[in-house]
């Protein structure tokens, strides 16, 4: 169910960002996704914005790390 509520896990209307993220930082440390945790939230945070052109730009990088995607 952990997983579940993590993989489903979507920015809400007036969330911001830092507390997306803090909580998504969350989920998956409760989901012990070991090396795999900081590309799924990344996954997860372009999945999940409110901001469709953000996302479109995101999508359209090459390597796009966790760290990369936040600063964007």
């Amino acid at each position: 169910y952990l997983r579940y509520q993590f993989f489903t896990r979507s920015q809400s209307d007036g969330e911001t960002i830092d507390h997306f993220v803090t909580d998504l930082r969350n989920r998956a440390r409760q989901c012990e996704f070991g090396t795999l945790e900081d590309s799924l939230i990344r996954d997860r945070l372009i999945c999940g914005i409110k901001d469709d052109s953000v996302r479109r730009r995101l999508l359209r990088e090459v390597d796009v790390s966790l760290k990369s995607a936040l600063d964007v």
